[in-house]
């Protein structure tokens, strides 16, 4: 017996995949096609398509964009994290976006273990 959730979530990882270039892993989508290199476009993408897309597809495509920047400011000194913060601006209080804020703004134990995309989550939430 098929799952409907799980026909839905390959159906918008296909579209996505399709759009944007990238590989279905099944699970973790998003965090197993991260590329910093390619923030922006994938902020770009997820501007320019926002309408079109539904909740399941915002959503998967929030947790790649974030994955990206999280990796990007761990592996590079002075990344440039600004198509994040539009994409944060524009999100911030967007129901799709819920899950892939909580998960992405938890500290990992001590302060010393939180990832990189936290730290600036919560300078981000300072600031407005």
């Amino acid at each position: 017996m098929n799952n409907p959730l799980e026909s839905d979530y390959d159906h918008a990882c296909d579209r996505l995949g399709r759009d944007l270039g990238l590989a279905y892993y099944g699970e973790d989508w998003g965090l197993c096609n991260q590329d910093p290199g390619r923030l922006s476009e994938f902020v770009e993408y997820f501007i320019s398509r926002r309408d079109e897309l539904g909740d399941l597809e915002q959503a998967l495509l929030g947790e790649l964009i974030m994955a990206s920047a999280d990796n990007g400011l761990a592996m590079a000194k002075g990344f440039d994290i600004s198509p994040f913060k539009r994409f944060f601006r524009l999100t911030r209080d967007d129901p799709a976006q819920a899950d892939n804020y909580d998960l992405f703004s938890e500290d990992v134990g001590s302060a010393d273990e939180s990832t990189p995309l936290a730290a600036c989550l919560r300078r981000l939430m300072d600031e407005d």
